[in-house]
């Protein structure tokens, strides 16, 4: 327990969350939790407390030595035709992260046009559904895909994983709404299991770590990935984005469905080398034609950081991000330093934060922003899609771009420099995002509060 107090005094960026986190569960995960896995919760403590260490020496390091050697003038975009050298930045991925794997991938751009393919192929399932959410909301469209998930257990095998710390804070949010019978929300979980064959598993939040992987894998034949959650805002009213995957990727989600089922049993450090963690089968008939790199973050591996930092720096021609929370320092930096090299940099945020209390802090990031001349679009409502493009490599997934995402939760990206891919995903997302949003001409009035939620957002 010394651990946990020193990770709530330091490096606990899900503090104000924990108010939200029931004492029952916290204690269950930080007692039977670390007993059941007492090699990974001991190995992931050590690896929380080098992040800290490791991320704030360099962040004082960027303030004092890098940024003011940024020119004081803000440079044109330069004319220059040359793009990121992708033949070498591949070579580089595929000795960082490992060679790339083949599949296809259709993008689906808001709740509307995604979740009735969803609910479509839940219904032609043949043999198993595979849920892995961060938040699987008691609202009415929860329930509603509840009530789906029940009716299918019945003919094929449903497994669900939902992170409990995500879901509890969704549920404490909505906590006053009623669904459509009038009656109170239920706790989601019991309602899932309640006269249903569906077998759930809710992720150890152990050191306060988050399972933050949306996806759906049916039949092992396609998987269906990116930012959506099971909730209201998700299905209605949020821009968001979805992906639907086949080919040979399909194993590659598999695998860290397994990984993480697996994990969050009882005893898992031991059960989990016994466990044949590729079982069922998928479908080889297509391999899938563009390669895609698979980068994840966990509490010991940051590829989807360490890829975009590299691909920032490379970047010559333009860098086109999209994503709600642009918190990390060394990414504004290195924003920041290829506009100073006359890139074209152009970020989209929202100007309706899903966490609300943190709006302030975008604010101030878009300052900063613009005072070294990256263009910034504020998008006229909430977005929440995930997406950057670095001279047409495209990254793309769940994580976002603040200490979460990048060092401490379960994230998965995919990247790829694919030019028909990548032009797809710039024009109907990226461009597209910035078409929908309004440019900021002025810099924000900032509050003393926005400015204290900057300067502490890495632990908040």
């Amino acid at each position: 327990m010394l651990g946990l107090l020193f990770f709530c005094l330091t490096s606990c960026s899900l503090a104000p969350r924990i108010i939200t986190y029931d004492a029952a569960s916290l204690a269950e995960d930080h007692t039977i939790g670390i007993a059941s896995n007492p090699f990974t919760s001991m190995g992931m403590l050590l690896s929380r407390i080098k992040i800290f260490t490791t991320e704030t020496l360099w962040r004082t390091h960027i303030k004092l030595f890098c940024y003011p050697f940024l020119q004081s003038e803000i440079p044109p975009i330069s004319n220059n035709r040359s793009y990121l050298d992708k033949e070498k930045f591949n070579r580089w991925l595929d000795k960082k992260i490992g060679n790339p794997v083949k599949g296809n991938i259709r993008i689906f751009i808001s709740g509307n046009n995604f979740f009735p393919i969803l609910e479509e192929n839940i219904l032609n399932a043949e043999k198993y559904v595979n849920l892995s959410t961060y938040i699987f909301d008691n609202d009415q469209y929860g329930i509603y895909f509840a009530d789906l998930l029940r009716r299918k257990s019945k003919t094929v095998q449903i497994k669900v994983i939902a992170d409990l710390l995500g879901s509890v804070n969704a549920w404490e949010n909505s906590k006053n709404k009623e669904n459509s019978e009038n009656q109170k929300s239920p706790d989601i979980f019991l309602y899932l299991m309640e006269n249903s064959k569906i077998k759930l598993r809710k992720s150890r939040n152990i050191w306060l770590t988050s399972d933050h992987i949306k996806m759906i894998i049916i039949d092992g034949k396609k998987v269906f990935f990116g930012g959506m959650n099971i909730g209201n805002e998700y299905r209605y009213d949020w821009r968001d984005m979805m992906f639907e995957v086949k080919g040979d990727l399909t194993m590659e989600f598999k695998k860290i469905f397994y990984h993480a089922w697996y994990k969050h049993s009882l005893f898992s450090d031991f059960l989990y080398f016994f466990q044949n963690t590729l079982k069922g089968g998928i479908n080889k008939d297509l391999a899938g034609s563009t390669e895609f790199h698979v980068l994840k973050t966990t509490t010991y591996k940051h590829e989807i950081y360490n890829a975009q930092l590299e691909a920032a720096r490379r970047a010559k021609h333009h860098i086109y991000v999209e994503n709600p929370y642009l918190w990390n320092e060394a990414f504004l930096y290195e924003l920041c330093a290829a506009r100073n090299r006359g890139v074209d940099v152009r970020v989209t945020i929202p100007g309706k934060l899903d966490a609300k209390n943190f709006s302030g802090i975008n604010k101030r990031v878009a300052n900063i922003l613009m005072s070294y001349g990256v263009r910034v679009f504020i998008y006229p409502g909430t977005s929440h899609i995930k997406a950057a493009s670095f001279d047409g490599w495209v990254c793309f997934g769940t994580a976002n771009y603040d200490d979460l995402s990048l060092h401490k939760n379960r994230e998965v990206d995919l990247a790829t420099s694919d030019s028909q891919f990548s032009k797809k995903l710039e024009q109907q997302v990226l461009l597209e995002g910035q078409n929908l949003s309004s440019e900021l001409r002025e810099p924000y009035q900032i509050e003393v509060s926005d400015w204290l939620k900057y300067k502490f957002k890495n632990y908040l």
